[in-house]
Parts: C-alpha cells; sequence; structure tokens
C-alpha cells in the first residue's frame, strides 16, 4: 500500500496542491495587504502540516512543506517586501518583520529555523519534519533571506537618509536617530534572531546615512551631549556663580547614561570624528569655564567612554583641560593666602597703600589658567575693564607670573564671569552676568543714562559685541536696562537706563545666559578649523607617503592616502593639497609622466 502511495497517489496530491495554492497565491496576493498575506501563508502551512501529520506518511509530508512554500510564498515575496517592509519597519511591527524572516527561511526547501515561534501551535513532530526537509537543501532559503536583509537595508537607508537631510528638523535629528536605531536594533535582535547579516546590514546603512552631510551629523551629536551634561537653570541654582569649578551635585540618573549611551552608538559611524571633537571640546569649555556641567563624574565618564572607542590620542587634551581646571583651584587657594598674608604684613601700612590693595580684597576673583593646545583657539576680544576688576586682575598676574617666570598670560574676557550686587527699586538682587555685561552694567553707577555709542566708547568692544551685549540687557526675558526707544535693534543714538522697576522672585538672577548659546560665527569658525586640521592632515599622510616611496603614480598615492585618513574626504580634496605641496617644493612631477610624482628632499 505505501508503494501505491508512492507511485501513485502522491504526485497527484502534490500536483493537486501545487495547482491550489498557485491559484490563491495569485488571488489572495494582490486581495489582501502584506501583512494580511502573510499572516494566510502563516496560517495554511500550519494547516498543511496538521492535514499531513492526520493523513499523511511522513516523506508525503516534507514535500507537501515545499510544494506549499513554493506557491504561497516564493513566488510572492518580493512583492510582499516591496510593499510591506518599510512601513512595516516604520511603523515598529516586528511581529510583520518576523514573519516575513521566517517565510524567506522556509523557501526553497529551507526549515524556518525560528518557525516554532510563528507556527507556534505545531507539535514537536511536524517541527522535526519541517527540519528535515533541509537535509537536501540547506542553504537553498539563502537568497530568500537575503531578500529580506536587502529591504532591512534600504528600508533603512531610506528613513535614515530623509531624517539626515531634513534641514527643517535639525534640532531633532539626533533624537530622530536614536529612536530609528532602537527600531533598527530590535527588528535585528528580534526579527532576525541577531543574525550576523542582518548586525551587519544595520551597521552598514547607518554608515552610509549619518555621513549624509559631512560636518553636520558629527556637530548635533556633539550638542545633543552637551545638552545631556549641561546643568539646567532649575538645578543650576545652588551654584556658586563666582567659582567656575563649583558644579551641582545631581544624580546622573539611568535615562541620562542611556542617552549619552546612544549618541556614543551613533559616533561610531561617525567618519568625521575631527568635526565631533571640535564641536564638543567647544562645548565642554564653556561647561567647565562657566561652571555649567551638571556632574564632573559624568563628563569624566563619557570621556572615559571617548577614550574607549577612539584612544588615548583623542581624549588626551580633552583629558587635559580637566587638569587645568584642577591646577586652577590649587593655584587659586595659594593665591588667596597670600593675599591673607599680605594683608597681614601691610596691616599698619599707610592709607594710599591701603586704598590700592582694598578693591582688590573686596572683588571676590577667582581665575581659570588655560593651556593653549589643549582648549578651543579663542580670539582675544577688546574691551575695557573697570578700574575694580583691572586691579583685581593685575593683582592676580602679579601672583602667577611671579611664580612662573617666562611664562606670558592673554586674558579672555570673552568666558569670563561675575556676580554684581546691585540695588533696585523693589530690593537688592546678585546679577550673574557675562564680563561684558558686567562691565556695561558698571557704567551706571556713575550716570544716569548712556547712548548706545558711549557705551561702546568707555567699554571700549567691539560695535558688534555691544550691541549683542545691549540686546541681552535690555531686549531679553531679563530686562535690567531699559531702552529708549523700545525695539530688538540697538541704534547709535537708542538711549539706555537702569531699569528701577525690575522684580524677579529669585534673589540670584540668570542674566548671562547669551554665554551658553552657540553664535553662528562660532559655529563656522569651528567648521573652518576643522577644515584647516583636515588639510594639515593630508598634507603631512602625503609627505609621509612620498619619503618612504620616493616616486609613485597618482592613483597610488590618492588610494594610500585615503587608506590612511580618518575623515571623508574628495579626491579634489587630495588633488589640491598635492599642488600645495608642489608649489611649496615638497614634490614634482615626474618630468617624463605628469601622472607620477618625485620627493624632493
Amino acid at each position: 500500500a505505501l508503494g501505491v502511495s508512492a507511485a501513485t497517489f502522491e504526485p497527484m496530491f502534490l500536483e493537486q496542491t501545487a495547482s491550489f495554492y498557485a491559484r490563491e497565491g495569485d488571488d489572495l496576493s494582490v486581495a489582501l495587504t502584506p501583512f494580511e498575506y502573510g499572516a494566510h501563508c502563516e496560517t495554511r502551512l500550519r494547516e498543511e502540516l496538521n492535514l499531513c501529520d492526520d493523513a499523511l506518511d511522513a516523506s508525503t509530508k516534507k514535500t507537501c512543506a515545499r510544494v506549499v512554500a513554493k506557491h504561497l510564498v516564493e513566488k510572492h515575496l518580493q512583492r510582499m517586501l516591496d510593499e510591506g517592509f518599510t512601513k512595516a519597519f516604520k511603523e515598529n511591527r516586528v511581529g510583520d518583520i518576523a514573519r516575513f524572516f521566517q517565510l524567506a527561511k522556509r523557501c526553497g526547501g529551507g526549515k524556518g529555523g525560528g518557525g516554532h515561534e510563528t507556527l507556534s501551535k505545531t507539535t514537536k513532530d511536524q517541527r522535526e519534519a519541517l527540519a528535515s526537509t533541509s537535509t537536501d537543501a540547506s542553504n537553498s532559503s539563502t537568497k530568500f533571506v537575503d531578500a529580506v536583509r536587502r529591504a532591512f537595508g534600504v528600508s533603512l537607508r531610506l528613513l535614515g537618509t530623509e531624517i539626515v537631510k531634513d534641514e527643517q528638523r535639525e534640532k531633532d535629528m539626533v533624537m530622530r536617530l536614536l529612536t530609528l536605531k532602537s527600531l533598527a536594533d530590535d527588528a535585528v535582535h528580534r526579527a532576525f534572531e541577531s543574525g550576523e547579516t542582518f548586525v551587519a546590514t544595520n551597521r552598514e546603512a547607518f554608515e552610509h546615512f549619518v555621513n549624509q552631510r559631512a560636518n553636520k551629523p558629527p556637530e548635533l551629536i556633539a550638542k545633543f551631549v552637551d545638552s545631556k551634561l549641561r546643568a539646567s537653570s532649575a538645578k543650576a541654582a545652588g551654584t556658586s556663580e563666582n567659582d567656575s569649578s563649583a558644579f551641582v551635585a545631581i544624580d546622573h540618573d539611568a535615562e541620562t547614561e542611556k542617552a549619552l549611551d546612544g549618541a556614543l552608538s551613533l559616533f561610531r559611524h561617525v567618519q568625521g570624528k575631527d568635526a565631533f571633537e571640535a564641536f564638543y571640546k567647544r562645548d565642554l569649555a564653556k561647561r567647565l569655564l562657566l561652571g555649567k556641567s551638571a556632574s564632573v563624574d559624568a563628563e569624566k565618564s563619557f570621556i572615559g567612554k571617548l577614550k574607549a572607542e577612539c584612544g588615548a590620542q583623542f581624549t588626551a587634551k580633552l583629558e587635559g583641560m580637566f587638569k587645568d581646571v584642577d591646577a586652577s583651584r590649587d593655584l587659586m587657594r595659594a593665591y588667596n593666602e597670600s593675599l591673607i598674608g599680605s594683608s597681614k604684613t601691610k596691616r599698619d601700612d599707610d592709607d594710599e597703600d591701603a586704598q590700592t590693595t582694598a578693591p582688590v580684597k573686596d572683588v571676590e576673583t577667582y581665575v581659570n589658567v588655560l593651556t593653549a593646545g589643549s582648549w578651543p583657539t579663542y580670539t582675544a576680544l577688546t574691551l575695557r575693564l573697570p578700574i575694580e576688576l583691572e586691579r583685581a586682575r593685575d593683582a592676580y598676574a602679579s601672583f602667577y607670573l611671579g611664580k612662573h617666570s617666562g611664562r606670558k598670560l592673554a586674558w579672555l574676557d570673552g568666558l569670563g564671569h561675575c556676580v554684581l550686587r546691585a540695588r533696585f527699586d523693589k530690593g537688592e538682587k546678585e546679577l550673574c552676568t557675562s564680563t561684558f555685561q558686567a562691565a556695561v552694567l558698571l557704567l551706571f553707577n556713575d550716570v544716569e543714562s548712556l547712548t548706545a555709542k558711549a557705551i561702546v566708547e568707555k567699554t571700549g568692544m567691539d560695535d558688534g559685541e555691544c550691541r549683542r551685549t545691549l540686546q541681552s540687557l535690555a531686549c531679553g526675558k531679563t530686562r535690567v536696562l531699559t531702552k529708549t526707544p523700545k525695539g530688538r535693534e540697538i541704534e547709535d543714538d537708542d538711549v539706555f537706563t537702569v531699569n528701577g522697576s525690575f522684580t524677579e522672585k529669585l534673589f540670584r538672577v540668570k542674566v548671562n545666559s547669551i554665554q551658553m548659546k552657540e553664535t553662528e560665527k562660532e559655529t563656522d569658525e569651528t567648521n573652518e578649523r576643522v577644515f584647516q586640521d583636515r588639510q594639515y592632515q593630508i598634507d603631512a599622510c602625503l609627505v609621509r607617503i612620498m619619503k618612504t616611496r620616493r616616486t609613485t603614480t597618482h592613483a597610488s598615492l590618492v588610494a594610500e592616502t585615503f587608506a590612511q585618513i580618518s575623515f571623508p574626504a574628495k579626491p579634489a580634496d587630495v588633488k589640491k593639497r598635492i599642488e600645495s605641496l608642489i608649489e611649496r617644493e615638497y614634490m614634482e612631477r615626474d618630468r617624463n609622466d605628469p601622472q607620477t610624482y618625485n620627493y624632493l628632499a
């Protein structure tokens, strides 16, 4: 009987099964959505397994499973993926994505891998029967699984590129990329069983679209990190504003840690890591110098992760910034002790000397001494300090240069901040200001009103910087000065007076938020500095290669340069640097072959 079945019944049964599912597949693949059709295929496969288990021989069961998968799934899988995968991925329909994957693994005689998860109602014997169908075609499902992998990669690149190139929503780019990464990682882990090829596709897709806009993604990732490591106004309310090393004791909660780890996961895919470093360093400097860091431990923890990711050379300057802050704290301790000693020594001095030293004692000073090579490059802005501040600064300079002969101090007033005690009609307030704001406000101790032009002349500030400072004092949320006539723009003849009716619930009022905001000019300067540094690195790389090879072709030189540099560049960029080196006589074109270069010792 078994021989009759194999010879007569089985071929006819399989032919009818193939015909039935071919017609059903053609009809339902059009009538149903990709998700509905996938669920239908899953149901049909389970029903056929049950039927074979109840009525047919195990040998027929194997072949039947292949026939159903071939006519119901294989023929229509690509259409399901084309019409449904991107939608399923975008809506985080992990169940549907997993179903596509499991169906693909059943195609071509494959066993379906984790079919016991999706076809959960099958028995142990049925799963074993399905597993045995792969003995003759263990790799035959590969092309169908690859189709799913390609659909995953295409969908991921499409959605990621859309986010990165959306200039209207740049501020949300990092959060949107983190959401996308969460979706992709979830799909790889839960739907694709953490398969190596899918992990690689995930990584390659992110590397593709994260680097679509040169320096913009690394810049925004750095700003995202800054927003997580910076103390908010409410949290920083108890900070001693005249001590730039006073950090707020705040728990570095799990949510912040998770956000920073997410930013680091995006950073791994960035080719222009030097651009991230430049923007991160500038933001870190502001947090340290303006006392705006939420947690020193969190800062050092993140730098430790960067060090593990990129090596000690990448974070050497960042760690140097913390060393400077610690060294400045020790210097300030020694300076204050010297003032106390000086006060005892000069207790019996004449009145003239007492008047000279009194302002230094009355002004509580804190100075950060920065090592030029470790910190961002700053442009020294001109400012004529009030006499009280100038004496305090000169006193510290005298102390420092007395301890360190041969050194020179360059003062960066644009990074300084002050706490002023002001008397208004409704009581006293402490105003936390920038040094520029303080210089302007102290002018009103001697006069009731001043024009914008007069303020520029008295402070010696750059005209644009002075107008920006006046806007922050008279046109912002906290209006310490009043402006006549009213308006946002500052004209030379506009008159400024102290706002006598100024009121605020808090005793200490923050006015210097302008310092934490990065201007468009600062962003442009940072990008320009990154561009210049890259040119120097390309030059150094070209010279090293030429010095080693002595003679090489243009194509070989360009290829070797791209292999050595760690940031994105174009062949045209390398060609320009080659021309520059030829002009500066580091190398020359071969007289017989213009595509060959010779090194000049």
